[in-house]
């Protein structure tokens, strides 16, 4: 009984978020997610977790290729992502590039993985800022952070 209640909430969150623009829905578990890297520990924020909804949107894509091909060399989400299963509510992103290059189609994907991989470096500021910028922009600019936070790109003996 509970398996069918279960599956019948599960399937009217698809509905809604499939309604709402999504263009895939998964939900993961405690069990799904053992094992997976430290990023993967739903209970770090909400200790009481016991599964997580994830969903994808799909963003402009011309303001993410100019992003990715440096043409934009602002954060591509400093006012953030109107958030389309939430009229109203911007959705501000950490770096989740692959996020920014997956377009579902293999071609595209493949384009715009070549743009962020030729056109220079994307960095995150101390702020939350991510910035894309030429190589040596990049790392002037990430050679003024601090310490502490250049130490989360970098092993800390080559600081």
């Amino acid at each position: 009984m509970a398996t069918k209640a279960i599956t019948t909430l599960n399937k009217e969150i698809e509905d809604f978020l499939f309604k709402k623009g999504a263009v895939k829905v998964g939900f993961a578990t405690l069990e799904t997610l053992a094992g997976g890297p430290p990023s993967t520990d739903i209970t770090y924020i909400l200790p009481e977790a016991k599964s997580a909804i994830n969903f994808a949107l799909p963003f402009d894509k011309q303001k993410i290729r100019d992003f990715l091909a440096k043409k934009e060399r602002t954060d591509y989400g400093v006012e953030g992502y109107e958030n389309i299963a939430l009229p109203g509510y911007n959705l501000h992103l950490t770096c989740g590039l692959c996020q920014s290059v997956c377009f579902g189609d293999p071609k595209e994907t493949a384009e715009a993985y070549k743009m962020l991989t030729n056109a220079g470096c994307v960095i995150q500021t101390p702020g939350g800022d991510i910035l894309a910028l030429a190589p040596e922009e990049a790392e002037k600019k990430f050679n003024s952070f601090p310490r502490k936070h250049r130490r989360l790109y970098v092993e800390p003996k080559k600081l």
